[in-house]
């Protein structure tokens, strides 16, 4: 009775079977502010596969947006098992992002901060970047063809992830793989 307004307490969690895994970058917020990011999807083979979607330009795009161009994920390492008490950090574990080789279309995507080491109990981003041409002129011998100016194709690109080191589950693999599915609109005629 003394709250004139109601209060609430937003937990969040989640739980991965190695100490090292790799999730979506979201930030918290209020459950009904922001859609859950979709979970990777698990193969046939057990692989774990995050799709990254860059928006296509509509030409509204102001330059107090964030960059469109670069999406992220976020490499983590969690406590390791059997922490009791105060928590130290300590080693955690090493990851490898490459991009997979698929020309031309994966010359127009790059990995940032791929590679390196995450602290148990802290995070790194991984930026995925697009680079489309920087050429977008639509003339041609002298002919302005500006009405073509949104024609393109979606394209695809594929980065190979392996996360070492850190808890590994018994009778698991000592590396985890995972893929990240790029895909961006490519304006060209």
């Amino acid at each position: 009775a003394d709250q004139p307004e109601p209060q609430y307490l937003y937990l969040y969690g989640s739980c991965f079977e190695y100490q090292n895994y790799v999730a979506y970058d979201v930030e918290a917020t209020q459950f009904d502010k922001l859609p859950p990011p979709p979970d990777p999807v698990i193969g046939p083979s057990g692989k774990k596969t995050f799709h990254l979607s860059f928006k296509a330009p509509t030409g509204e795009e102001s330059e107090d947006d964030a960059d469109p161009n670069v999406l992220f994920l976020k490499v983590g390492s969690c406590v390791p098992p059997g922490t009791r008490g105060q928590f130290k950090p300590g080693p955690g574990g090493n990851y490898d992002f490459v991009l997979q080789p698929n020309p031309p279309f994966s010359d127009y995507f790059a990995v940032e901060n791929g590679k390196g080491a995450v602290q148990s109990g802290a995070t790194q981003k991984i930026g995925f970047r697009y680079k489309p041409p920087t050429d977008s002129s639509l003339q041609v011998g002298g002919l302005s063809l500006d009405l073509l100016d949104n024609i393109g194709q979606w394209i695809t690109a594929t980065v190979k992830g392996t996360i070492t080191g850190g808890f590994v589950p018994p009778d698991m693999p000592a590396a985890q793989e995972v893929f990240v599915e790029l895909k961006a609109y490519l304006k060209q005629i």
